[in-house]
């Protein structure tokens, strides 16, 4: 397994990292007389180099973004020869340019196609790069694992695959969480005080997280009350300052009183504060317009709070009728389905089928695809 540009906490190889993460620790212990092998690298080897694993410490700078480009074009092929391995499994979406072994690869969503088609130019130049690489990459890989139907679908019709059966859809499993030990409300050092009630939102700066969506549709469910709603509304992934912007530029109007009710927070670098800010709220609202798999409303669900969620992209597949679908961009429908959840035997249902949903994404049930797919 080529590991070797994950580095934990950067950018968007937090979730890959925890895939590659549980992937080994569970193929070790059905590993079936198999060598796994995983190249890595300093920054990782606590993790990966593990009873069981024999870890290939790769020397280079997995921080450097010229480094890793040459190393999944090109170099990677210079540790393949050397152990010369029967399959490599490649995490992170690309393969290098030429096959000298049975390569599977996982394709987790093909959202920079997104992007290009409906907010063209936000990615910059970059962008073109990541396209091409993921269309070459399913196009050469012996076989692409990816994460939903939906990505598979995207996968193949964005490819244009001639054989899409080498695309196997395999959903994720999610990490379990002590529940009992996390705090209920995140509250910033030296902050000590009780939050009324609140919605909980995870968005970003990047469009198809869709903070827009969450603050329109807040707008209208205040407006719904009068101006007076019972829910206050927390952000995950915009500061204030970015909410105020925001605000300001779509031209959103919020009463002063209103906006007093919109707490946003920055990047929480530790998992326990986003958890404790879901933990603490009384429904989670996720907006997202495009995912290729959706781990947020699955916490939500394990942490025991009910969801109300986008009924974009592959979020459907992964929420079933645990969570309120709503469309993203009807903030009077989003509006709708907060109201509703103000009563606590709605949300006490939703909280209940939260529950019965998440048993669905036990890894020991899902490693089996992938021991079947790589270790037979």
């Amino acid at each position: 397994m080529d590991c070797f540009k994950l580095v934990k906490g950067t950018g968007k190889s937090i979730g890959i990292y925890n895939l590659a993460k549980n992937l080994i620790d569970n193929l070790v212990k059905q590993k079936k007389n198999a060598r796994i092998i995983v190249l890595g690298n300093s920054y990782n080897r606590e993790d990966f180099d593990i009873e069981g694993v024999e870890f290939a410490e790769v020397k280079y700078d997995p921080r450097s973004q010229a480094v890793c480009a040459m190393w999944e074009l090109f170099l990677v092929n210079q540790a393949i020869r050397r152990i010369r391995p029967d399959k490599v499994l490649f995490p992170r979406g690309y393969v290098p340019l030429r096959n000298i072994s049975e390569n599977y690869v996982i394709i987790h969503d093909m959202i920079p196609f997104y992007y290009q088609k409906h907010f063209p130019g936000v990615l910059g130049k970059t962008n073109y790069y990541i396209m091409w690489r993921l269309k070459a990459s399913a196009r050469r890989a012996y076989r692409v694992i990816t994460v939903s139907e939906y990505a598979k679908k995207d996968i193949v019709k964005i490819t244009k695959l001639k054989d899409p059966d080498k695309v196997i859809p395999i959903l994720s499993g999610v990490n379990k969480m002590d529940v009992n030990v996390i705090r209920k409300g995140y509250y910033p050092e030296g902050e000590d005080r009780e939050y009324p009630p609140y919605i909980s939102a995870i968005a970003s700066k990047l469009p198809h997280k869709n903070v827009v969506g969450v603050l329109k549709a807040y707008k209208a469910y205040t407006d719904l009350h009068s101006g007076k709603p019972v829910f206050d509304l927390h952000i995950i992934g915009l500061d204030q300052e970015g909410v105020d912007r925001t605000i300001a530029e779509q031209g959103i109007r919020f009463t002063p009183e209103q906006r007093e009710r919109i707490i946003g927070y920055s990047y929480l670098p530790k998992d326990e504060d986003m958890y404790a800010v879901i933990k603490g709220s009384s429904v989670f609202l996720f907006l997202s317009l495009q995912e290729g798999f959706g781990f947020p409303p699955l916490e939500a669900m394990q942490l025991g709070v009910p969801v109300i969620c986008s009924d974009r992209s592959s979020l459907p597949e992964v929420v079933g009728d645990a969570a309120i679908l709503v469309d993203p961009e009807n903030e009077k429908t989003v509006a709708e389905a907060l109201t509703k959840m103000e009563d606590i035997t709605e949300r006490g249902e939703y909280i209940r089928r939260g529950y019965e949903n998440i048993r669905k994404f036990q890894w020991e049930d899902r490693i089996q695809r992938y021991v079947k797919e790589l270790l037979c």
